[in-house]
């Protein structure tokens, strides 16, 4: 049997033989669906109690981008939950810890109780995202008296306190004070068009954008790495989907550095969209010499892929809401 190698991770090619081979779209679709399968694993165990209701005070809170994928599994949510503890922050990831030199406090929160034939998924689901690194599972009571399961930190090393007792990943200065750099760059940039000023300046938004993408698709999705495979699941939002088809009305072609295939953008194809901009943020600080094309080259993406990227970013915190009076299962 001819031994078979995947080429390139963002080009459908197979060694086979040692001929290079074309993936069929079925085949193609197969290992995608494998790969998402084997990313998605559960980076920690669930609970020993599923039966318990789980304190989410960060990512599962209702409102953050973590709930969507745990709400239609929720059977009952008290959004004022309160329970003993501090908060510290780590890599912008909320850590409760039960005390912090000697001092405590009380950390807002929602109450979530699953179905009981759901409890199970949603305790995987919340595993999946959440790294073993960071977290333990503990049980505590509310404030309120009743036990839940809840994310502890493992560790305060490498963190730092934070004042808020209500955490709230909105206010993430990758998704404001950052993406208002980019604008600033993008409309009133200090240099002219065609010096080598511009096209850094240009680079560093565009580098900064993507720093902002590729947090909110951890937050959304896991905290390990994988970026393609995130990048996939984005493309899947229909947030992103419906604003690609507005800001992107032309189609146009990227070559790599190595002038292998090139990526394809089109506002009808959210994959290859996304994979199009990867594409000019990983090679286009290599074209030194190409000013003028690479700098219209920037320009022409921060200005399509930053309202994209506000437009999906706004439609995944609103559509992660608690609605108290959504149909029972």
């Amino acid at each position: 049997m001819p031994a078979v190698k995947l080429l390139n991770a963002n080009q459908p090619l197979l060694l086979v033989g040692g001929k290079p081979t074309i993936i069929p779209p079925q085949l193609q679709t197969e290992i995608e669906r494998v790969a998402t399968e084997f990313f998605s694993t559960s980076a920690m165990k669930p609970p020993n109690r599923l039966d318990l209701p789980f304190f989410a005070y960060g990512l599962f809170k209702p409102g953050q981008l973590g709930f969507d994928g745990i709400r239609e599994l929720a059977q009952e949510v008290d959004l004022g939950a309160r329970m003993q503890g501090v908060l510290f922050e780590r890599d912008g990831v909320p850590l409760l810890l039960d005390s912090s030199d000697g001092e405590t406090g009380e950390v807002a929160g929602a109450l979530v109780t699953f179905h009981p034939d759901g409890a199970a998924a949603a305790y995987q689901k919340i595993a999946a995202l959440e790294p073993e690194r960071q977290y333990e599972w503990g049980t505590r009571r509310t404030a309120g008296g009743m036990e839940a399961n809840v994310l502890i930190s493992i560790s305060s090393k490498g963190a730092h306190r934070i004042e808020e007792t209500d955490w709230d990943g909105r206010k993430d200065p990758h998704f404001k004070e950052a993406l208002a750099v980019v604008e600033c760059v993008l409309s009133k940039g200090k240099y002219e068009m065609g010096s080598v000023e511009r096209l850094m300046e240009l680079q560093m938004a565009y580098m900064l954008l993507w720093t902002a993408i590729e947090r909110y698709t951890s937050l959304r999705y896991h905290l390990r790495t994988n970026v393609m495979g995130k990048l996939r699941q984005m493309a899947t939002e229909p947030g992103f989907q419906d604003a690609l088809k507005r800001y992107v009305s032309s189609e146009r072609s990227v070559y790599s550095t190595d002038a292998g295939e090139p990526e394809k953008l089109s506002g009808e194809k959210p994959k290859k969209a996304l994979l199009y901009y990867y594409q000019v943020r990983s090679n286009v600080a290599h074209r030194g010499k190409a000013l003028m094309i690479d700098a219209c080259l920037l320009e022409n993406c921060i200005g399509e892929l930053l309202p994209i990227f506000r437009a999906t970013i706004d439609r995944a915190f609103e559509g992660c809401k608690y609605n108290a009076t959504m149909p029972p299962r």
